[in-house]
């Protein structure tokens, strides 16, 4: 039953009773034909198979280059703060020394004042408060 003319080859399709009522019900709403709306719903079906497997909202290269810009700050920022964490374990390594030489502790004292800072931060979620601290 093929009769092509002008393009288009007719065909002979089986669907539902309710599929037909959408059908007619989609091409009236439209103002359209059923072939129309049958030929719309392929071309949006073929377009959405396409997007489910070979399709992307942005272009691959623009993909690539946008992820290498952001794992470039990724690592600048990561190398700030190793640099600003480090200086600032190298300060409080002074002031500990310091501390520790002029009021004499002793360093099995200061070993218990570690565990019981370690204790203190464990039990309050890592958050160090002076006012906490003195309460005790």
């Amino acid at each position: 039953m093929e009769n092509k003319s002008k393009g288009r080859v007719a065909r002979a399709y089986r669907i539902s009773d309710e599929t037909v009522e959408t059908l007619k019900a989609i091409a009236d709403k439209e103002n359209c034909t059923e072939t129309a709306v049958i030929e719309n719903a392929i071309r949006y079906y073929k377009d959405y198979l396409y997007m489910q497997t070979d399709g992307a909202f942005i272009n691959e290269s623009v993909k690539r280059t946008f992820l290498a810009s952001v794992n470039l700050m990724e690592t600048r920022l990561n190398n700030r703060t190793n640099k600003v964490l480090s200086e600032l374990a190298i300060q409080q390594a002074i002031i500990c020394q310091v501390l520790a030489h002029e009021l004499e502790i002793n360093p099995r004292a200061l070993d218990n004042y570690r565990r019981a800072a370690v204790e203190y931060l464990k039990m309050n979620d890592r958050v160090f408060r002076l006012e906490d601290i003195l309460e005790e």
